[in-house]
């Protein structure tokens, strides 16, 4: 259990890093995104694979008809801030011409858990 300085530090920052050697400090938020903040976001999308864009264009019209609702599965950062999981749903607010939508939002997790995320689509041999 996290308790004590560490724990107010954590609180006081908003900041996602590790407290102790084993466990990481995952921070969740629910987050107005833009298509500016999607953009940002996307600019350290390195590691993901190829981008589905008919998936894409498939949520773009969902969040331009106004029917996209706020659900868990969000948008994923590693400790670096880099997108583990998520691209196709920030690519759909650029494209989409709202002023933004609200998702849920998870920072800080290890960059290895890449690999046990986002499993609803399977992985190609060229995805991996």
């Amino acid at each position: 259990m996290i308790k004590g300085k560490a724990l107010r530090k954590a609180l006081e920052t908003k900041e996602a890093y590790r407290l102790t050697e084993d466990i990481p400090l995952i921070i969740d938020t629910t987050e107005w995104i833009t298509p500016e903040t999607a953009q940002e976001m996307l600019k350290r999308n390195k590691h993901n694979r190829p981008v589905n864009w008919n998936k894409v264009e498939e949520y773009a019209d969902i969040m331009a008809g106004g029917q996209w609702q706020l659900h868990a599965q969000g948008i994923i950062l590693d400790c670096d801030g880099n997108i583990l999981t998520g691209q196709k749903r920030l690519w759909a607010v650029v494209y989409s011409g709202v002023k933004g939508i609200y998702m849920r939002v998870s920072r800080g997790n290890p960059k290895e858990t890449a690999n046990l995320i986002d499993r609803g689509t399977p992985q190609s041999a060229r995805d991996l």
